[in-house]
């Protein structure tokens, strides 16, 4: 009598049934083989796509192939630790002492951190056309937040020098840029990945930073230099006026981006790791489970007599 496996029946009726034959046809619009035209339509690895979407769907097909998730997890997570770390230790002014004489602020551990990750992100993969030029892009931004993070207590002893006035206004815009690229980053990410939600939310906070921080830096500045022109005093005068006359509630808010963006790392970290355990069961699939015992069988069979076995 024929045994069936009801697991494996069951496995079977829910697999997905194939649309249509896959030869070896290439895709007029994406240049894919094993693509089976119909109509307006391409069927890609059992795959209805529509005609127009065949490119594009295609090249992030490929694209995930590519990515390294692992890596991911590791770039997202130093990127996430090394902004939270720099913004601590700066607000904090802690110094290392590395040798006698040789003092250093702690914020570079952040830096470096951050710096690190951003070098981790690009070893990954190609996740989108910009995704190198943007991560180069903020390499260098982070560097130069190295340079201009003295000035700040140089600015507060001698806030009327110019030049420190300068390098203090190129760090907020440093900082905010910085922040800016790494919604963007997280946003192309969510893209390769068809997460709609996630890219959608990644791209409302890149337009928080611009609206709570470079928003109102742009004010002070419009307002600073129309109160110079009017009263014919001078620009630093009115600028430093105007930072002191910013109500506390409105430093709180400016802090919200930063919440946010550490909020969209780690969401992008998480989402990293989840592809990676998926991709890591495709490959490696757990073992199928053992058959059960036929029903009012449970006893194990009794061997012959002697008599069968000669």
């Amino acid at each position: 009598m024929l045994k069936v496996n009801p697991e494996q029946e069951t496995r079977k009726w829910l697999a997905p049934k194939p649309i249509g034959r896959i030869s070896n046809a290439t895709c007029k619009k994406c240049g894919l083989n094993g693509v089976q035209n119909r109509g307006n339509e391409s069927i890609i690895m059992n795959q209805v796509l529509p005609a127009e979407g065949n490119a594009v769907l295609a090249n992030d097909l490929e694209t995930i192939k590519k990515i390294n998730y692992i890596t991911l997890v590791k770039g997202f997570s130093r990127v996430f630790w090394g902004l939270a770390l720099t913004a601590v230790l700066f607000l904090s002014q802690v110094k290392l002492e590395l040798f006698s004489g040789l003092r250093l602020p702690a914020y570079f551990i952040g830096t470096a951190l951050h710096c690190w990750g951003l070098l981790t992100l690009r070893n990954a993969g190609k996740i989108s056309a910009r995704w190198s030029s943007r991560l180069m892009l903020a390499i260098l931004l982070a560097l130069s937040q190295i340079y201009f993070f003295p000035f700040v207590c140089w600015w507060k002893t001698m806030p009327y020098i110019s030049f420190f006035t300068f390098n203090v206004g190129a760090l907020a815009a440093a900082v905010i840029l910085s922040l800016y690229l790494s919604n963007i980053i997280v946003a192309d990410f969510f893209r390769c990945l068809s997460l709609k939600g996630e890219r959608l939310e990644a791209q409302i906070y890149a337009g928080a930073v611009v609206a709570f921080m470079a928003v109102p830096l742009i004010v002070a500045v419009v307002f600073a230099s129309i109160s110079a022109v009017r009263y014919q005093t001078i620009f630093l005068d009115e600028l430093i006026e105007a930072v002191h006359r910013v109500p506390l509630w409105l430093y709180v808010i400016v802090t919200v981006p930063c919440s946010l963006t550490l909020a969209v790392l780690w969401k992008a970290r998480d989402r990293s790791y989840q592809q990676f355990c998926h991709e890591k069961d495709t490959i490696n699939p757990p073992r199928p489970l053992a058959t059960p015992p036929e029903e009012g069988n449970f006893l194990p069979k009794a061997d012959p007599p002697l008599a069968e076995r000669s």
